[in-house]
């Protein structure tokens, strides 16, 4: 997107409510391979949200295989995971590399996607890396609406539940 109309867009929202908050997704997915590149668009972008929320998942990291079984659902014209790392662990480098980049300085949510390919396990293990990384939010979502979305939303709940019981160790400071 022109980062222009998004700036735009992004000034008009807070001069019409300055007490709203701004929250923009941000894919690892890209133009191009290129990790620097993405950092630059990463920066610029950052510059016009409150939260960064971001969603990674591996399986479309670090090869071109990944790429090609991506669903009609998602935008090929931005075919490029620019993280090497195709394995879970993956969602700390991510984290990492946007707390670097934006100094500290905005809160950001980790995305879960929610499919049935990305079980309880997978789910409790990027919510609990993200967090430990600095993500202050996880933010949840699902395509599904039928019987498989009933499986999601299960898994979904088992995960809340986990998180939930252990919310008062998760939000200890970061040491």
């Amino acid at each position: 997107y022109d980062f222009d109309l998004v700036w735009n867009t992004y000034t008009d929202l807070k001069t019409f409510d300055p007490n709203h908050l701004v929250i923009m997704f941000f894919p690892t997915a890209h133009r191009t391979d290129n990790l620097n590149q993405w950092r630059d668009d990463f920066w610029l972008y950052s510059n016009a949200t409150d939260i960064i929320s971001i969603g990674v998942n591996p399986r479309h990291c670090g090869s071109e295989e990944g790429v090609r079984h991506l669903p009609d659902k998602f935008d090929h014209r931005y075919p490029y995971c620019v993280f090497e790392n195709n394995q879970w662990n993956v969602v700390g480098d991510v984290i990492d590399e946007i707390l670097n980049i934006t100094e500290n300085k905005k809160p950001v949510w980790f995305v879960i996607g929610a499919s049935d390919d990305i079980g309880y396990t997978q789910q409790t293990f990027m919510a609990y890396h993200a967090i430990v990384h600095g993500a202050t939010g996880i933010l949840y979502y699902t395509f599904d609406s039928d019987r498989e979305g009933r499986m999601v939303v299960d898994t979904l709940k088992n995960n809340l539940m986990s998180l939930n019981y252990n919310g008062d160790i998760l939000s200890q400071p970061t040491i």
